[in-house]
């Protein structure tokens, strides 16, 4: 189901900043509306009972550093809070 969710910037410097729950944890992401790839820390993962040997292999992600290799997970949920 698609969805659309309101935010406010003060300034153009703002975050946009989401409050939504990953399976079980509640997380403060920071939305990237021009970014290809959403990025969640892997300490939320392990709390959620992933591990490494679930990862669905590797993604090259471009950073202000070049480009690096990244493990992409599939997560049972992610939902606004």
């Amino acid at each position: 189901m698609d969805e659309s969710f309101s935010f406010v910037r003060d300034t153009p410097d703002d975050l946009i900043v989401v409050t939504a729950q990953i399976d079980s944890s509640i997380v403060d992401l920071v939305l990237d509306t021009g970014a290809s790839h959403t990025f969640v820390d892997f300490g939320i993962l392990i709390k959620e009972g992933y591990r490494m040997n679930d990862t669905k292999g590797l993604v090259p992600v471009e950073t202000a550093n070049g480009i690096i290799p990244a493990n992409r997970f599939e997560v049972e949920s992610v939902h606004k809070v």
